[in-house]
């Protein structure tokens, strides 16, 4: 029997970077989609699941939504990201459930047919194998009679409010906190942050009824939060606006669909900035590439915020490592590693037991070694 198995040989000295060619990889699910990768201890332990998309992560939380954004940087940034620790500048927000339970049901729907490793730093309890990416996120009674499905496409997410059958759709609420301004335009929901602006289009809600889709009217309704009066047990509202929904008439013996659908409407561009250095093949023609990503760690608190190319939990640059099948259209895994400072691949191959070997330097004392491995501690040398 072969082995299925990845040999990573860094050099762990310090090393100027040679020039990479800038390649768009997909890292978000199978073609484009967004998918959304299960926390087993990888990621912050606020985070249940996470989506990256390019210059925009989402991290679902059990009481929110937190949205990380960038800034789009001119390309001649990015090709010179190893000169300069300092990263795009970033902005998160977050969607509170007011009013919602808060311990709902939370389920990844639709496990794809890949999976993620994550090797980050020495400390092997982070380590993870095997963690399942899912099309999409189930939270179930987030309010009473209201379940929510979190799910998306090209450049675009959405988020279904499905009210079961005598439910009452008034309970939806969502408090905003940490954007710049958030207004109402010809029915869209627009929020501006200090690096982009996103839009909520008007929101699409339905009912099948004999088998026939029935549109109910719908529309957005924003409101200033009362703020909360100090004292001994509660605390200034720090999210002064709410948005819930306004709606048409409809069969309340029926389920109800609200469908909103957001937008990062300035981005441009591809849905992910990764670099791609080097790639192989093993005797079954699956493909492997090797690169460099970069990622959106979990943010500690919302607004603006400047960002760093390291690592850490406010990580943004990470070792991939991809397998495709033979038609290069599924990826059967990915692998991230990395440590405090700048690693990279420069070249793979496969050897006769389709073992794959992945040659790369590192300036990380923390980059991620085996027990036995011949070079364990950094040597020392220019920075990248």
């Amino acid at each position: 029997m072969r082995k299925n198995s990845i040999l990573i040989l860094f050099l762990l000295f310090a090393a100027s970077a040679i020039a990479h060619t800038h390649k768009d990889t997909d890292t978000l699910g199978i073609g484009g989609y967004v998918s959304f990768v299960e926390n087993r201890g990888q990621n912050n332990p606020a985070v249940l699941f996470e989506a990256q998309m390019g210059r925009a992560a989402l991290f679902l939380e059990r009481g929110c939504f937190t949205i990380a954004l960038w800034e789009v940087l001119p390309n001649d940034k990015h090709n010179h990201f190893h000169h300069n620790i300092y990263g795009p500048r970033g902005h998160a927000y977050k969607i509170h459930f007011a009013g919602g339970n808060p311990s709902p049901r939370v389920e990844g729907l639709g496990k794809l047919n890949t999976y993620n490793n994550y090797f980050r730093g020495r400390d092997k309890s982070r380590w993870q194998s095997r963690v399942p990416e899912y099309s999409s996120v189930a939270y179930r009674d987030l309010w009473e009679g209201v379940d929510m499905y979190v799910y998306g496409a090209t450049r675009a997410l959405k988020y279904d409010f499905v009210v079961a059958p005598g439910g009452n759709p008034s309970k939806i609420a969502l408090d905003y906190e940490g954007q710049d301004a958030i207004s109402l335009k010809d029915g869209n929901l627009i929020i501006n942050t200090s690096v982009c602006r996103i839009v909520e289009v008007v929101p699409y809600a339905y009912q099948i009824v004999s088998g026939d889709t029935v549109q109910v009217e719908a529309r957005y309704v924003l409101e200033k939060n009362k703020p909360a009066k100090a004292s001994a047990k509660t605390r200034p509202s720090k999210m002064p606006y709410r948005v819930t929904f306004e709606l048409g008439d409809y069969d309340h013996s029926l389920p109800l669909v609200i469908d909103p659908q957001l937008y990062f409407s300035t981005y441009t561009g591809s849905t992910a900035d990764n670099w791609g250095t080097t790639a192989t093949f093993d005797s079954y023609k699956n493909t492997y590439t090797g690169g460099v990503v970069f990622q959106i760690g979990y943010p500690t608190s919302p607004g603006a915020y400047d960002t760093v190319f390291h690592g850490g939990d406010g990580r943004i640059v990470d070792v991939a490592i991809f397998k495709f099948d033979t038609t290069g259209s599924q990826r059967l895994y990915a692998t991230y590693l990395g440590g405090t400072y700048a690693d990279m691949p420069h070249s793979m191959f496969v050897n006769s037991f389709d073992e794959l070997v992945v040659f790369g330097t590192t300036g990380s004392e923390d980059f991620p070694v085996s027990e036995g491995a011949f070079m364990q501690t950094l040597a020392g040398g220019s920075t990248l």
